[in-house]
C-alpha cells in the first residue's frame, strides 16, 4: 500500500476516534495495513455492549467520557469568533459586505451549525448514559 494511502487512512481513523465516533477497523486490521493510529482503545465489554445498543442510533457519540461529553454539550463559540460573527452579521444587514466577508460569514455560520449538531449529539448521548 502506498504511504500516502496509509497516511490518509490513519488520519481518517484518528479523526473518527478523536470525535468519539465508532470505527469498524480493529487494531489488528490497522496493523496489517501498516496504519499508525495513536489513540485506538481496545473496547471493553461494557463499551462493546453500549455500541451494540447504539448501532441503530448514529447520533450517540462513542468513546467520550462523561466530562468530555459535558464539556462538548456546554461548548460555545470563542469570544473573538462571537465578536467577528456579530460584526459580519451587522455588515450583512447593512448591505456593506465584501465578497471575502461573505465567504468568512458563510464559514463561521457553517462552524456554528456544526458545533450545534455536536452539542445536541453530546446532550443526547449524556441522556442515554
Amino acid at each position: 500500500m502506498r504511504d500516502d494511502m496509509r497516511e490518509a487512512i490513519g488520519e481518517t481513523v484518528q479523526g473518527l476516534v478523536n470525535l468519539g465516533l465508532p470505527t469498524t477497523f480493529t487494531k489488528q486490521q490497522l496493523d496489517a495495513l501498516g496504519v499508525a493510529v495513536s489513540e485506538v482503545e481496545v473496547a471493553s465489554a461494557q463499551s462493546r455492549e453500549t455500541r451494540k445498543k447504539s448501532v441503530h442510533c448514529p447520533d450517540v457519540l462513542m468513546n467520550l467520557s462523561g466530562p468530555e461529553l459535558q464539556a462538548l454539550a456546554e461548548g460555545m463559540l470563542s469570544p473573538p469568533h462571537q465578536q467577528r460573527l456579530g460584526e459580519l452579521l451587522q455588515r450583512n444587514r447593512a448591505g456593506t459586505m465584501s465578497s471575502a466577508e461573505e465567504t468568512e460569514l458563510d464559514r463561521l455560520l457553517e462552524h456554528v451549525d456544526h458545533m450545534n449538531v455536536l452539542k445536541a449529539r453530546a446532550k443526547y448521548t449524556l441522556q442515554r448514559l
